[in-house]
């Protein structure tokens, strides 16, 4: 049988998915986001592609009392003049279940972008803080580009509200 040129689909994330993850999840707080890591290590992958990889997470390790979605703050990949896509980290009873890049061109991204390509910004206002403390917390002692927080600025350019 011939592999046919299809794309090989990894048995667990690259390095560069799980930095990218672990990258997307700090607003959550150290304890958080390390448990966000570590199921980024652990998972595997069910669906691999430059916009969504679906997973299934080592269901032994902790899970996070987060809502079901995506973690809720705007983590974009940009140029100086336009915004390229975003990386949503999606999560489900707990557990991380998927990364989707949408993206914002005329073409869809052919990879996944390095961590130290996404600028992490603003929650969204679905963050409640009786829910988050620690992501307020953390917005509010790292702002972004001089944005205040809860700032109208802080949503994706065209005004999209999440």
């Amino acid at each position: 049988m011939r592999n046919c040129g299809l794309m090989r689909q990894p048995v667990s994330l690259p390095h560069t998915i799980v930095d990218l993850v672990a990258w997307v999840a700090r607003p959550l707080g150290s304890e958080w986001a390390t448990r966000v890591t570590n199921q980024a290590r652990s998972a595997r992958v069910l669906d691999f592609s430059p916009t969504h990889i679906h997973v299934e997470s080592d269901s032994t390790l902790p899970v996070l009392p987060i809502p079901d979605g995506p973690l809720p703050w705007w983590a974009s990949v940009e140029t100086d003049v336009q915004v390229l896509s975003e990386v949503m980290v999606w999560f489900h009873d707990g557990r991380l279940s998927q990364l989707e890049q949408p993206w914002y061109t005329d073409e869809p991204p052919s990879t996944w972008p390095l961590a130290s390509q996404v600028t992490v910004m603003g929650p969204s206002r679905r963050v409640r803080e009786d829910d988050f403390p620690e992501v307020v917390r953390w917005f509010r002692e790292h702002p972004v580009q001089g944005l205040p927080f809860w700032s109208d600025d802080a949503r994706a350019p065209w005004g999209w509200e999440r």
